[in-house]
């Protein structure tokens, strides 16, 4: 296929669109969108001839050969930009028909900028770069300013811009032709290899070309007229300047850039960098989507131009060095795309006098999918090019610009998932649901526009051929089809890595099928992968992926309580519980980073489903995010010539796994996320979810931290742990986990919500584990993974039973209930056993777990943390006593009157879990015996089993024996009593005695439940000072103030713009030594 038709065919219709116009609109229309069907076809055919393996494509032009004519060629590169570049177009020319934007003018400008962007992409002549570069710098003026006044002056201001570039350009072309004699690109290139363009003349040509095609590309401070141009351009617009337009641009830069010295590229791949880090931390101050949509292009394509330079000195092979820029490129070319046309469909519909659609399950699909892809995560091009990018910024010691990249990154998160979330959470209506009613936390059916209401098929339809138009799902499948490439290449394209995805997927596309169907369909894929995965894992793995995959498919089963459909909820659950199935699977460094990312990323969206879950789950994916990156670092230094030093590595480590814990200090997103979280989301993310940090401190330590510094093998790497180079952990991680302890359980005991006094009780319970695991020897391990599955049990019933609760009396304040042990007995029986287990009382398998980590305390020399843990567990007694005082006794409010007992779905998983506490209780064996087994592969076993007696140096226990004589001590009394009374008892009422003569009048009101524990304030009121809050907080408002000092910069005056470029221009130049 010759792409000179492609040309012929866009420049000839464009010309011709006045006599098409004049045989009417359909004819019209019918000729634009056939000329750019025709691109495609012929992109997309070059593209399928490279990749099965045919030569670059070269075409001459007037009969004669390069460097005596103008010539084409078409590389693999070149071919996919090209490609993605003409569907773009395409869907944009169906996007502006659909706006009914698309007059006879807008028409003819978007053909020609078509033909720009063609030009750019393919040509190898200087000269005609500049020709191409003037079409669609001409067409794109005239498309902006089209819109109105102020697109009119945005239009203006680009103009200005363009001007100076294209004088600079020309300019540089002058010089450039005078010392090479040829305009050809590859001529110059060989020019520049014999020395032609030696000397200041030379480099000061080079600069002012490179300088003029970098001011087209937007780089910072220089780019506040391409923002507003992408503030007041129409959408469509929009989406063309910042994909199929920047992306033809820079392409055409790649292919200069073999003129470019060395000091220059790294000077340009600075201002790339830096172009990334301001651009989206001014971004975060932004609150008009299109200008800030216009922040992270400019970003965006910042980072491709860093990435480009970076790559470009190593010596890496073409393949590999486009996998990172092409990843990069692509991703944002489509996805960005995505994200002006979704904006500007909801802007429509709202103008139609709907509230727009982005609350829709398809619309708030494809917005997730753009926005997760720009955000670099897996399963995406993006995450596996950032991967490589970071394992060569890793092997350069590149440290700052490592630190750039992570934090514009962060920036970037932060505003771009706030947007997703604003404009695609809405309110829907449930059975009951726990949906919040301001200040009074009262629990009812959701007010607001209904998801998906209507008859499948209805439903299905209205989605497909409403507002949110059907060409805006192909970007989104065209990221899927090179998220699959890129996974291929990778060596990730298999079954365990993408399942998840494959699931989530699936979720979505039955939202229109009942809740509970899809329900049932999520647990039957859960337990399938449990089964499946179960005898391909061994020791630690398989116990947790027992808690995972088993613990998973129980809360999931819970889920089915609610009739609604939940399109997100059930989606985004399976994906997180097999990504955790992924997780213990995994042993590259590559299958770890890619699980635990999906695992992170998906728990917060599961927190996201709840109705105030906006901001908790904000904080949470940035944490996510952050963590990510510390844990990619790490990853990514394995084989490379520069290793970081055993303290840095084992630090960003532990950050990266505690975050997920919600240790002391990075647990300020977890009270939040738990207690708004959808009520069996809580129960799911507490129980199971939150162990992902505790098995992974495991595995880093056994095979990761070790395996970087040569220390495999069981004696070597506990050596480094106990006095080797990361014996410093122990200690730090010790203390860490007794005052996450403390802390979160005094925390917890003025909470009067409900769901924050178990999210608060579930970050303390993590702190005893996290102790017991900073001991590194067996006693220890042991108890972090018997106090992990007791954790499970405890925290899935309480959360289990309290989601019936809060479903039958509508509120979470626990002073507005009371007396609910006869109409909900066995949610009562439910709560009294898992407090009894969490207190660690006899005779139930929490006073085993707390007996093992007192006893691997002391056993391993700290008294002091031991008395602290057990000052701990006393004080949660008092949480765990108001929990059954003010819920289940005291008298019934009137609001409570005629309730019953919860659900089916919720009463069976708790009976389950009750069946199991209850079984290792009294039998501990049955888990401790593996759990010690598993460890003792590891460690040298310092404690077992005589028969049923668990025996260490310092002391034994007996499991089996603390429950038959706590039982018969019970039984026996409750035995006698009931046959000395007989028939004679009588229920006392709470008023047959009265106090003084004084006597309310109603018995419910006097059930004292409000600020239970107000008289303590004074003693331990200091603790509850927010500090770790206070402290990010404090960050992130800094973070601000800077972010709206830079936007000043900008100041909507074109003069002023011009003096930027000027200036940058200037600042450049001294940099790359041009005036040397």
């Amino acid at each position: 296929m010759n792409p000179l038709i492609a040309l012929a065919v866009l420049m000839g219709t464009a010309f011709t669109m006045p006599l098409f116009e004049k045989a009417g609109l359909k004819p019209a229309r019918l000729i634009f969108l056939a000329a750019l069907t025709l691109l495609l076809v012929i992109s997309g055919g070059i593209l399928v001839n490279l990749l099965n393996g045919a030569p670059d494509l070269e075409v001459a032009t007037a009969g004669f050969k390069a460097p005596f004519s103008i010539n084409f060629r078409i590389g693999l590169a070149e071919a996919a930009v090209w490609s993605a570049a003409a569907l773009v177009l395409l869907i944009g020319g169906s996007y502006m028909i659909h706006r009914e934007e698309d007059g006879m003018y807008d028409r003819m400008l978007y053909l020609v900028l078509a033909l720009g962007v063609t030009g750019l992409i393919l040509t190898r002549d200087l000269f005609n770069l500049f020709v191409f570069l003037e079409i669609s710098s001409i067409a794109v003026y005239g498309l902006i300013g089209r819109g109105g006044e102020r697109s009119l002056q945005a239009g203006f201001k680009y103009m200005i811009a363009g001007g100076i570039s294209s004088i600079l350009f020309l300019i540089g072309t002058v010089f450039l032709y005078r010392l090479t004699g040829t305009l050809n690109i590859d001529g110059m290139a060989a020019a520049a290899g014999s020395g032609s363009l030696a000397g200041t003349v030379g480099a000061s040509a080079v600069f002012i070309l490179a300088i003029s095609m970098l001011i087209e590309l937007k780089p910072f401070p220089a780019n506040g007229w391409a923002l507003d141009a992408y503030q007041e351009a129409p959408s469509g617009i929009g989406a063309l300047l910042s994909s199929a337009q920047a992306s033809a641009v820079f392409i055409a830069f790649t292919k200069i850039s073999p003129l470019f010295g060395d000091r220059l590229a790294a000077v340009l791949g600075g201002i790339g960098m830096l172009t990334f880090f301001f651009a989206n931390l001014m971004g975060m101050r932004q609150k008009d989507e299109k200008r800030m949509f216009g922040y992270s292009s400019t970003g965006q394509i910042g980072l491709v131009i860093f990435a480009w330079f970076a790559v470009r000195g190593t010596g890496m092979p073409e393949t590999a060095a486009w996998f990172i820029v092409g990843g990069l490129l692509l991703t944002h070319l489509f996805a960005k795309a995505g994200l002006f046309w979704l904006s500007g469909l909801a802007d429509k519909s709202k103008g139609e006098g709907g509230n727009g659609f982005l609350h829709k399950v398809l619309p708030s699909a494809l917005a997730g999918i753009f926005v997760m892809s720009l955000l670099a995560l897996p399963p995406f091009p993006s995450f596996f090019a950032k991967m490589e990018l970071v394992k060569l910024l890793v092997t350069g010691g590149s440290w700052w610009i490592l630190t750039a990249l992570f934090l514009g990154s962060l920036f970037e998160a932060a505003y771009l998932f706030t947007w997703l979330v604003k404009k695609t959470k809405a309110e829907c209506t449930d059975g009951g649901a726990d949906t919040v009613n301001g200040d009074s936390l009262v629990v009812g059916k959701r007010a607001g526009p209904d998801i998906l209401t209507d008859s499948p098929a209805a439903e299905v339809s209205s989605l497909l051929k409403s507002s949110t138009s059907l060409w805006v799902v192909i970007p989104a499948l065209a990221l899927g089809g090179l998220s699959a490439a890129w996974a291929y290449m990778a060596g990730v394209f298999n079954v365990i890595a993408m399942a998840p995805f494959a699931a989530a997927l699936l979720m979505l596309l039955l939202a229109f099928l009942p809740g509970r169907v899809r329900g049932f369909l999520a647990v039957l894929v859960s337990a399938a992968a449990a089964w499946w995965i179960w005898p391909r894992t061994e020791g630690i793995d398989q116990i947790f992926a027992m808690l995972f995959l088993g613990g998973g498919s129980l809360n999931l089963f819970a889920g089915l309580y609610r009739k609604d459909r939940r399109p997100g909820f059930w989606a985004f659950s399976l994906m997180t519980v097999l990504s955790l199935g992924a997780l213990v699977l995994a042993r590259t460094p590559l299958e770890i980073f890619m699980a635990w990312e999906v695992m992170s990323v998906g728990a917060v969206l599961i927190a996201l489903q709840g109705k105030r879950a906006a901001g908790p789950a904000r904080t949470g994916m940035l944490f996510a995010l952050g963590g990510g990156y510390l844990l990619m670092t790490v990853l990514m230094s394995i084989g490379t010539t520069t290793v970081l030093s055993p303290a840095v590595a084992a630090i960003l480590v532990v950050i990266a796994f505690l975050s997920k814990s919600g240790a002391l200090g990075l647990h300020v997103w977890v009270p939040g996320s738990y207690a708004e979280a959808d009520n069996d989301a809580t129960s799911l993310l507490s129980s199971v979810i939150s162990k992902a940090g505790i098995w992974a401190m495991m595995i880093f330590s056994i095979r990761i931290l070790p395996g970087i510094y040569g220390l495999d093998g069981p004696e070597l790497w506990l050596q480094a742990f106990n006095s080797g180079p990361f014996s410093f952990l122990s200690g730090i991680l010790g203390w860490i986990g007794v005052l996450t302890a403390l802390v979160a359980t005094i925390v917890a005991v003025f909470q009067e919500d409900i769901k924050y006094t178990l999210a608060w009780s579930s970050i303390s319970q993590l702190g005893y584990i996290i102790l017991a695991f900073s001991l590194f020897d067996h006693f220890g391990w042991t108890a972090a993974i018997y106090l992990s599955i007791n954790h499970f049990l405890f925290k899935a019933m309480l959360f289990l039973a309290i989601t019936g609760v809060i479903y039958r009396v509508k509120t979470r304040l626990m002073y507005k209930m009371g007396g609910l042990i006869a109409p909900m007995p066995i949610t009562f029986i439910t709560v009294l056993i898992a407090i009894i287990a969490l207190a660690g009382v006899p005779p139930l398998s929490g006073f085993g777990g707390k007996w093992l980590v007192y006893s691997a305390l002391i056993q391993g020399g700290r008294p002091v943390q031991a008395a602290l843990a057990m000052f701990s567990s006393g004080i949660a007694f008092l949480y765990l006593y108001r929990l059954i005082h003010s819920i289940f006794l005291g008298q019934r409010k009137d609001d409570s009157l005629g309730i019953k007992e919860a659900p089916f779905w919720l009463i069976l998983p708790q009976i389950v879990l009750i069946a199991l506490i209850m079984l290792i209780s009294a039998f501990p064996t049955v888990i401790l015996k593996p759990i010690i087994a598993a460890v003792g592969e590891l460690m040298p076993a310092v404690i077992g089993f005589e028969g049923s007696t668990l025996m260490s140096a310092i002391g034994y226990w007996n499991g089996s024996w603390v429950m038959y004589v706590t039982m018969g001590v019970f039984m026996i009394p409750l035995v006698l009593l009931l046959i000395g009374t007989g028939r004679k008892t009588r229920k006392v009422k709470q008023f047959n005695i009265v106090f003084a003569a004084e006597r309310p009048y109603r018995p419910e009101t006097t059930h004292y439940a409000h600020n239970f524990f107000a008289p303590y304030r004074k003693a331990l009121g200091s603790l509850m000072n927010p500090l770790g809050r206070k402290f990010w907080e404090g960050s992130a408002g800094g973070v601000t103030a800077v972010s709206s000092a830079f936007r000043r910069l900008y100041t909507g005056n074109g003069q002023t713009y011009a003096l930027h470029i000027v200036l940058f221009t200037m600042a450049a130049a001294l940099f790359a030594g041009v005036f040397a």
